[in-house]
Formats: C-alpha cells, structure tokens, sequence
C-alpha cells in the first residue's frame, strides 16, 4: 500500500496548526489583589454585622437603603477575595 503524503503547502487550513497561540488569561485573579480586595471589603462586613444585630432588635426601620447596598457590595467583594474568581 502506498500512501498519499500531503506537503504543507497542499494541506488543508483545517488541518494546518496555527502559527502564534495566544495565551488565555488565567480566571482567578492573584494574592496580592485578593488580599487588597479583603481588606477593603470589611468595613462593610462589619456593617452587615451591624445591620443584622439591627434586625435582630427589630429596629429595621431605622436602617437606610444605602447601608444595604454597601453591606451587599462588602459580601460580595469579600466573596471575591475569597474564591478569587474574576466576575468582569
């Protein structure tokens, strides 16, 4: 039997391998940058704690929109310091 060699010339593009790779970027982001995201993140970590003695005093009425929202941003920046996982 023989066997058909194709050159490089002749090859298709399918089957040609691609002349510069690209590196893909790495999905989680480094120490440095969860440290510092950590540490920024528990001010409002302490006012979720704050908001949540609130509620358990039943005195809810007292708290704002805006502590709600900076208390969710602060649980999720700490939950991105955590896993490191990069979201945008």
């Amino acid at each position: 039997m023989t066997h058909k060699t194709q050159s490089p010339k002749t090859q298709s593009p399918k089957t040609q391998s691609p002349k510069t790779a690209q590196p893909k970027t790495p999905k989680t982001l480094s120490t440095k940058v969860r440290i510092i995201i950590g540490l920024l993140s528990l001010p409002s970590l302490i006012l979720t704690a704050m908001l949540i003695k609130t509620a358990m005093n039943d005195m809810w009425d007292t708290v704002g929109a805006f502590e709600v929202v900076y208390a969710a941003v602060g649980l999720f920046a700490a939950f991105i310091s955590l896993t490191g996982k990069r979201y945008f």
